[in-house]
């Protein structure tokens, strides 16, 4: 199972290769700590109301490689969770 550590950079890594400017805001468990299910939190930099946060919800079970498709898959979905409230 993918340490907390490992799916924050392989997050911050598909952001880069989709060239997004986005920081990993955060990766914390969606239930107990020693569970499979992880949520990842992406805060997508832009103009204006183009700025929000992504919310990613990832199984530390799988892959590195489907870790990042599905963090690439939700970077490029239309507008994402919520407009970032720093901005």
């Amino acid at each position: 199972m993918l340490s907390f550590d490992r799916i924050t950079e392989l997050a911050s890594d598909a952001a880069r290769e989709l060239r997004i400017t986005a920081e990993v805001v955060g990766t914390t468990p969606g239930g107990p700590p020693d569970g499979g299910y992880a949520e990842v939190i992406i805060a997508v930099a832009g103009s204006g109301d183009q700025a929000r946060r992504v919310l990613v919800g990832l199984d530390r079970r799988q892959s590195p490689k489907k870790i990042k498709q599905q963090v690439r898959a939700r970077l490029l979905e239309g507008p994402l969770v919520s407009p970032d409230p720093q901005v």
